[in-house]
């Protein structure tokens, strides 16, 4: 059987693969690469029996509804702040990979520049609630109150 582990980072120059077969009771390394691009990962894939990636594969649901709910405008607002915010980017994974090992993984939702934007989509949503309407927050910068941005 062969199996292959990868280790997905975003630039191809720091992703790495182990390609191993199992033989009776050993297990050999076939081969070791680094600077894998998207067509020779594919192919490492589809090559073996199982594969084992180091990488989110998904987002977490509760994250996913509120980027859905405040993309159309209908985000209700929210209560609990920080807390909330801190809810919505850690996978189960994450809470157990807490939780059994006491390990804090890095939010695959959330680093450093999604925490303020989850914050404005909550302040956004209030907003709405307490009447002020979609023409007034226009994203793009064209409604009465201008809320975008700045760009630096």
């Amino acid at each position: 059987m062969i199996f292959a582990g990868i280790d997905l980072a975003a630039d191809p120059a720091r992703t790495g693969i182990a390609t191993l077969e199992a033989a009776g009771e050993e297990l050999l390394l076939l081969d070791v690469s680094l600077n894998a691009s998207d067509p020779t990962t594919a192919s490492r894939i589809r090559a073996s029996e199982r594969t084992g990636i180091d990488v989110p594969l998904g987002w977490p649901r509760a994250f996913r509804e509120v980027i859905a709910l405040h993309a159309v405008r209908t985000l209700e607002p929210q209560e609990g702040g920080a807390e909330w915010r801190r809810g919505l980017v850690n996978r189960f994974t994450d809470l157990e990979a807490r939780r059994i090992a006491g390990v804090v993984p890095l939010p695959v939702a959330a680093e450093r520049i999604a925490y303020p934007a989850l914050r404005w989509a909550a302040i956004e949503a209030r907003l709405r609630a307490d009447g002020m309407d979609a023409a007034e927050l226009d994203r793009a910068g064209g409604g009465s109150r201008r809320c975008i941005r700045r760009r630096r």
